[in-house]
């Protein structure tokens, strides 16, 4: 016998998948939407460009960098790679915080910093009113 897990939660192979969005009227529970998750690197975004959408999370992904989770207003999950000052920009924001970000190019880094001169991609954080 084979045992399956998702989601931790195991069912043996033998054992019939019982739908759990039934209810007792023979009504579905929840209405399914379909959605999609898109990765975008800031180098792939043209200045002036703006990112709408409700801030998810924060995380590191794979590569060990930083990446931001929004879910834009068709119900699209967007990661936004980290770059330049977003990390900065973002340490503001909550998670579920409707914002919207624009893309500003890439600026030389201020004479301050470590690696003045440098471009940096750079953004720009919008909060919604109200």
């Amino acid at each position: 016998m084979t045992t399956y897990k998702r989601n931790d939660i195991e069912w043996d192979g033998d054992q019939p998948i019982e739908p759990t969005n039934i209810t007792a009227n023979g009504e579905a529970e929840y209405e399914f939407i379909e959605s999609t998750i898109k990765y975008i690197k800031p180098g792939e975004l043209t200045e002036g460009q703006e990112l709408k959408g409700t801030y998810l999370e924060s995380f590191i992904d794979n590569f060990g960098k930083d990446a931001y989770k929004f879910r834009d207003n068709n119900n699209n999950i967007f990661v936004l790679n980290g770059a330049g000052n977003l990390s900065h920009i973002l340490s503001s924001v909550v998670a579920g915080e409707n914002i919207a970000l624009r893309y500003n190019g890439k600026i030389p880094l201020p004479k301050t910093h470590k690696y003045a001169g440098t471009p940096a991609h750079s953004f720009t954080l919008g909060k919604k009113k109200g």
